[in-house]
C-alpha cells in the first residue's frame, strides 16, 4: 500500500490464498495509525476490482474511509459508460472533474 510514492505497507501471501484475505485487517491497522496521528485526515482507499469485496466497502463506509474502485473492462460497464466515452472523445479538453461529475450523476440516476 502506498500514499503517493511513499510505501506504507508491503504484504506477501502464498499464491494459493486469496489476495484479499488480510487486506481489510491491514487497512484497518493503517487507518488507526493515520488517524491517531492526524484525527481529521480525509482518507481515500483506491483498489482494483480484484480487491473489491462488499465486506471491504462496508468497512470503509462504517469507518469514514472513502474509496475508489478500478473496475476491469466488461461488456456491461462499456455499455453503461458508452455515452460518457463518446462525450469525452468529442471533447479532449473536458476536465477530469467534469468527467467525474457526469459519471456520478449517471450512477445516482440509476439508484
Amino acid at each position: 500500500m502506498f500514499c503517493g510514492d511513499q510505501l506504507l505497507c508491503a504484504y506477501l501471501w502464498p499464491s494459493k490464498m486469496d489476495a484479499v484475505k488480510h487486506s481489510r485487517a491491514i487497512l484497518s491497522l493503517l487507518v488507526k495509525r493515520l488517524r491517531r496521528k492526524w484525527p481529521k485526515v480525509n482518507l481515500i482507499f483506491r483498489d482494483d476490482s480484484g480487491f473489491c469485496r462488499q465486506k471491504m466497502l462496508n468497512w470503509c463506509d462504517k469507518n469514514n474511509v472513502k474509496y475508489i474502485v478500478g473496475l476491469a473492462k466488461n461488456s456491461r460497464l462499456l455499455e453503461f459508460s458508452k455515452e460518457l466515452q463518446d462525450q469525452v472523445a468529442l471533447s479532449s479538453t473536458c476536465p477530469n472533474q467534469e468527467i467525474l461529475r457526469l459519471i456520478a450523476a449517471k450512477i445516482i440516476a440509476m439508484e
